[in-house]
């Protein structure tokens, strides 16, 4: 199922799909100096804050460093990636809101639909990157995620740092999204060398950049009165 001596190495995943070839290599690195170093941080908050994100690069090693020889064994790293992200996302939410506000239950609803579409897809056997319902599913969720938390960061940190993140945060997803896709009919050239260095590396190196001005921002936060979060 795991061809250890290819590990970070392989050139295609489980299911055929090609794999840039330093894909995922920054992910370990995040998780060995991120859980070295979180607990540095003085603030509760944001050190919570810093262990969430950590799990999104756990599943991500997962997923990209380890060579899954099988398309099962993939599709499987690959649903609990796309868990753990979503996941995420509701944490973050609620770091900012109550557990009964509107964004709290709008954010749990769209991680709960998302990994019931999962595990659905998961027992039909299918591919998750091809399965067209999972995949209309985690355009909505992810739409509706980013969106969603950059309102409430918005709402929640002291300008200009809140619009800065709610905004590249959208920003990053759009990017790709338009270019970055299995199927995106444009793809972005600059900034990639194509086989070793694409979108999706971006997207990796930006995230992390995003993800340490989020831990940075809760500790920031403005406790205001608000119906929605």
């Amino acid at each position: 199922m795991v061809d250890w001596s290819k590990i970070g190495r392989h050139a295609q995943y489980g299911n055929g799909l090609k794999r840039a070839k330093y894909r995922g290599w920054l992910y370990p690195v995040v998780v060995v100096l991120g859980s070295l170093g979180v607990n540095l941080l003085q603030d509760q908050r944001r050190r919570s804050l810093a262990k969430t994100n950590i799990v999104v690069y756990v599943f991500g090693s997962i997923l990209h460093v380890i060579p899954w020889e099988t398309p099962r064994a993939y599709v499987l790293a690959l649903a609990a990636d796309f868990c753990a992200i979503t996941g995420v996302y509701t944490t973050h939410v609620r770091a900012y809101c109550r557990s009964t506000a509107p964004a709290s239950t709008l954010s749990l609803w769209m991680t709960t639909t998302l990994i019931i579409v999962q595990f659905v897809s998961l027992l039909r056997k299918r591919d998750l990157q091809y399965d067209q319902m999972n995949r209309a599913v985690r355009v909505l969720c992810g739409f509706g995620q980013n969106f969603l938390l950059a309102a409430v960061e918005v709402l929640r940190i002291p300008p200009p740092l809140g619009w800065g993140v709610a905004l590249s945060k959208v920003l990053l997803f759009l990017y790709f999204f338009v270019g970055g896709r299995l199927d995106s009919k444009f793809k972005w050239t600059f900034g990639t060398v194509p086989g070793v260095w694409e979108v999706h590396d971006n997207v990796h190196v930006l995230a992390l950049c995003i993800h340490l001005a989020q831990v940075y921002a809760v500790g920031l936060e403005r406790r205001e009165e608000s119906a929605f979060c």
